[in-house]
């Protein structure tokens, strides 16, 4: 492949990234507006179907992040070889530390859900 086409594949998998975040950002949205207006009224099975189908469309959403990250890094790191002055501007933590953090927002959410269902007396 050109130098070209790799930088091209690249785009193309960081488009894939933004979709995904776009998918992991709609779902837990979704999912807190759902816990804050009615969390407190919902049965235990509704509470795990939203909560479930919340986990799945995160989950995936999450991995792919990861994933298409790391495709997207590994065609830039393909067209450094091809042409060592080409620039990039990220590194192999930039996926990871993206799933970390979106990771970390599925526990908050789900903790966030608790906390409207149990909360505290003072």
């Amino acid at each position: 492949m050109t130098e070209a086409e790799l930088i091209e594949s690249a785009g193309i998998f960081y488009a894939l990234v933004a979709d995904m975040l776009s998918i992991y950002l709609s779902a837990t949205t979704g999912f807190l507006i759902v816990a804050y207006v009615v969390g407190s009224k919902l049965t235990r099975g509704q509470l795990t179907v939203v909560s479930s189908l919340y986990l799945i469309f995160a989950l995936v959403s999450s991995y792919l992040v990861v994933g298409y990250g790391f495709r997207g890094m590994s065609y830039m790191w393909l067209a450094k070889e091809v042409s060592p002055n080409t620039e990039i501007y990220a590194n192999n933590v930039v996926p990871a530390a993206l799933g970390f953090c979106l990771f970390g927002g599925i526990i908050a959410s789900l903790y966030f859900m608790r906390s409207i269902r149990h909360p505290k007396t003072e």
